[in-house]
């Protein structure tokens, strides 16, 4: 344990020491970089989204599009016409010797 002294050897340190301080209107300062930077920042992160945002919209229009154009080819020509014309195109290119 410590002794009567020692304690009032750390106590007597401990009453001389100073209040550390800052310049004078440093917090001033300090909030008004902080308020700037989180302007910047702020900006910068609404117009991210937004940019994200109008491209994904764009994919799913030209994505639409694209299935709605598929989905009227598939319906104006049913699997035997193709499988008719595909027979056509490989008899006229196959030569049979009998």
């Amino acid at each position: 344990m410590l002794n009567n002294e020692q304690l009032e050897k750390q106590l007597q340190v401990l009453t001389e020491l100073k209040e550390v301080g800052t310049d004078d209107f440093f917090y001033t300062r300090l909030r008004a970089r902080m308020e700037e930077e989180s302007e910047n920042t702020a900006w910068a992160f609404r117009l991210k989204p937004v940019w994200v945002m109008t491209v994904l919209l764009i994919m799913l229009v030209f994505n639409g599009w694209m299935l709605f154009t598929n989905l009227q080819s598939s319906e104006t020509t049913s699997n035997t016409d193709a499988l008719a014309s595909l027979a056509l195109q490989y008899e006229s290119n196959i030569v049979v010797n009998y």
